[in-house]
């Protein structure tokens, strides 16, 4: 697959901003490093088709002048049996793949309730084996958010085979950037969907340690990094400590969002809403309901202002406090005639 922008180029340098300029030079270094034998780099990134188009044009231009050929497979609802696309066009020597598309294949979309894998991300974790021996070079796999979560989840023995994890977030997003796919937010039908920890991830916790490590500015990407690092704390089996420290990295999410959003409030309000939201909802995880309410109360409030009332992220907000009202109503229902509220 050749590269075509869809649309002119965007300001490359500019989405990608410091930060990303010297993770895209670190990127080139280990690919080129790693040529000739199989290395996953799984790369986490919310840049628009264009910015990904350009971007990869420049990844395509620079590993051309080390010798290097970059081959795009474009995964979609149609087309997403990565095993049977190899058999069909296997990869020579001298080749770097990039893996596209998987955000667009069957089963991506996040279901409420359900632990089916993805067609696409069951393949990636059952032939992994088989992938390495067809692979004799890096293979880079886009991730949007939805698809790096849904990679550490579904394909933990895939995802555990990465040489090194690349992030790149876009430094001029848009006016309403899409839902985080981080919030602990997911429905109403039960409770649990507050109270119950995530999927825990070592992988991802390493990597969100990095993160902070990293981005010590309070700016935009320090704050997307204890965001993820919270919830991947929060997940953290049987330690207590853990999850104190998830409340406390939350805490200064909210922090730097709420700077921001003082700085840029049409950018940054509906991230300080899921940060407020996130926090909220491990204080919930913990029992601690009283502090839990005036955060979603808030988050719903910026939500209602900025998305709307139909929004589906307003929704989940009024979810969340009816969840935390039906608790309310379990606390203070007498069990036996005469008792007293608990």
């Amino acid at each position: 697959m050749s590269l075509t922008a869809t649309a002119p180029h965007p300001d490359l340098n500019r989405s990608l901003g410091e930060s990303g300029q010297k993770e895209y030079r670190r990127l080139c270094r280990v690919v080129c490093s790693a040529a000739g034998r199989f290395s996953l780099f799984p790369v986490e990134s919310d840049f628009r088709p264009a910015t990904r188009t350009a971007l990869l044009e420049r990844i395509e231009e620079d590993l051309r002048q080390k010798g290097l050929r970059l081959r795009i497979i474009q995964l979609g609802e149609d087309e997403w049996d990565i095993v049977a696309l190899l058999e069909r066009e296997p990869v020579q020597s001298g080749e770097v793949l990039a893996l596209l598309g998987l955000e667009n294949t069957p089963g991506m979309a996040p279901v409420y309730g359900s632990s089916a894998r993805p067609p696409a991300i069951a393949i990636l974790n059952h032939a992994r084996e088989g992938l390495r021996r067809r692979l004799p070079g890096p293979v880079l796999v886009w991730c949007d958010p939805v698809v790096y979560t849904s990679l550490q989840e579904h394909a933990p023995d895939f995802f555990d085979h990465y040489t090194a994890l690349f992030t790149f977030l876009d430094a001029v997003p848009p006016p309403l950037p899409a839902r985080s796919s981080l919030e602990l937010e997911q429905g109403p039908e039960t409770l649990e969907s507050l109270k119950s920890p995530g999927y825990f991830s070592p992988a991802a916790l390493a990597f969100y340690e990095e993160q902070v490590a990293r981005f010590s500015d309070p700016g935009a990407d320090r704050a997307r990094a204890l965001s993820g690092l919270a919830l991947a704390l929060s997940s953290v089996p049987g330690s207590a400590g853990r999850r104190e420290e998830a409340l406390e990295r939350a805490r200064e999410a909210t922090d730097v969002y709420e700077q921001l959003a003082v700085e840029r409030p049409v950018t940054f309000l509906p991230d300080l809403a899921m940060s407020l939201n996130n926090l909220a909802g491990l204080y919930f995880g913990q029992g601690n309901y009283a502090s839990a309410e005036p955060l979603f109360r808030r988050a719903l409030e910026i939500r209602e202002k900025t998305l709307g009332p139909e929004h589906p992220d307003t929704a989940a907000s009024l979810n969340n406090l009816a969840a935390l009202a039906e608790i309310r109503v379990e606390e203070f229902e007498p069990s036996t005639e005469g008792s007293t509220p608990k």
